[in-house]
C-alpha cells in the first residue's frame, strides 16, 4: 500500500488495526510488570522467607509471559488472531468506507500510550521525591529510577512513533 489516504478500508484491515492498538496498551501493562519484576529482584523483602521470594519471583514471570504473548500476538501475528477468531467474517460489505490511513490511527494509538504513560508517571516521580525529601531517612530509597524509566519510555513513544510504526508494520510492508 502507498501512503496515500485510502478511501475504502477491508473489514480485516480495520480489525488489524484495532487489534494492533490494543497490543499498544498491553505493553504498557508489560512495562508496568517489569517493573515489578524488577522491584522484587532488587528489593527483595528480607521479613519474607526465601520460599516467598521464589514464589513471587515465578508469578511475576508468569504474568510476564502471559503479557508478552499476548503483545506478540496483537502486535505482529494479527492475521493469525484474526483467523481464528473470525473477527472480519458475517459482515454484509467487504468493505467500508475510511478517510483515514492505517498509520495514522497508529500514529494517534502509540502518541496517545506515550502520552498517558508520560502523564501518569511525572506526578508519581514528584510525589516520591517529595516522600524522600520528607523522610529524613537516608534509608528510604524511593523507586524513583523505574518511575523515570517509564517516564522516558512515554517520550519515547511520542517523539519516534513513526520508527514504531515501520517496526510494526514491517513485516506486513514485505
Amino acid at each position: 500500500m502507498d501512503a496515500k489516504i485510502k478511501t475504502i478500508m477491508k473489514i480485516k484491515d480495520l480489525f488489524i488495526i484495532i487489534l494492533k492498538v490494543i497490543g499498544l496498551f498491553f505493553a504498557r501493562n508489560l512495562l508496568d510488570s517489569l517493573v515489578a519484576f524488577v522491584s522484587i529482584i532488587v528489593f527483595p523483602n528480607s521479613l519474607d522467607p526465601l520460599s516467598s521470594y521464589f514464589e513471587s519471583l515465578f508469578f511475576t514471570l508468569l504474568i510476564l509471559g502471559v503479557y508478552f504473548l499476548i503483545v506478540y500476538s496483537l502486535l505482529f501475528r494479527t492475521d493469525w488472531i484474526i483467523g481464528k477468531l473470525r473477527l472480519d467474517k458475517g459482515f454484509s460489505q467487504d468493505e467500508i468506507n475510511i478517510n483515514i490511513h492505517r498509520s495514522v490511527i497508529l500514529s494517534i494509538g502509540i502518541i496517545g500510550l506515550g502520552g498517558i504513560i508520560t502523564l501518569n508517571e511525572i506526578p508519581t516521580i514528584l510525589k516520591l521525591l517529595i516522600a524522600k525529601s520528607e523522610i529524613n531517612n537516608s534509608s528510604y530509597n524511593p523507586p524513583v529510577a523505574f518511575s523515570i524509566c517509564k517516564l522516558i519510555i512515554g517520550i519515547v513513544l511520542i517523539y519516534y512513533h513513526q520508527t514504531i510504526i515501520n517496526f510494526i508494520e514491517y513485516k506486513r510492508k514485505k
